[in-house]
């Protein structure tokens, strides 16, 4: 798995999926280069599903609307971002892509996977780079370091800058909808994390 790194509305990204199942055709999932927010995952204490809207959904959202552009947005698919779910981090086998060097907190940055404890969220040691499946209490704060799946029929890619331009008209594509592979318990890792 080789991670290029692009730019998409004045910022650097990581692609960390080329998506060309039937239900993802169209789009590559954008990683935020680096964490942008620190937040507890949820500040009650209770782990609660992302789509549930926990405290770190907030600062992802907060983010998304202030520093990502109108113009930009329209290229988005599901025109939000989100977190990574255990899955989709340890798919990315370059662990220099999973390090981030700008999580503040703890020393990690959240997933939206359920910890193997209750009221723990997965998380990645962003000096390292590991996946940490088990998880940490939810009211810690950790980074923030949201990902979006980018709609390809709305942008222009320039492979000579690596750079992802705004298609002033793009074609039509209906937003992808994710389906469960599994429901999550207080044991297992959630497979998704919110509809995208």
């Amino acid at each position: 798995n080789t991670t290029t790194d692009v730019t998409f509305d004045g910022k650097t990204w990581y692609i960390i999926a080329d998506n060309s199942t039937a239900k993802d055709a169209g789009t590559v999932t954008l990683l935020a280069e680096d964490c942008v927010d620190a937040s507890a995952y949820n500040s009650s204490g209770t782990f609660v599903d992302y789509s549930s809207n926990p405290t770190v959904k907030t600062a992802v959202d907060n983010w998304y609307n202030s520093n990502i552009t109108a113009d930009a947005k329209k290229a988005v698919n599901g025109n939000a971002m989100f977190l990574l779910t255990t899955i989709e981090a340890n798919a990315i086998t370059n662990a220099d892509v999973r390090k981030c060097t700008n999580a503040s907190g703890n020393g990690g940055w959240w997933l939206c996977s359920r910890g193997s404890v209750v009221d723990f969220a997965a998380l990645v040691f962003s000096d390292v780079g590991n996946v940490f499946d088990s998880g940490f209490d939810v009211k810690f704060p950790f980074g923030v370091r949201p990902a979006l799946k980018l709609n390809l029929s709305s942008v222009i890619f320039s492979s000579e800058s690596k750079t992802f331009f705004v298609d002033k008209e793009p074609t039509p594509m209906a937003t992808a909808t994710a389906t469960p592979e599994s429901t999550p318990t207080a044991t297992t890792s959630a497979t998704w994390c919110s509809t995208r």
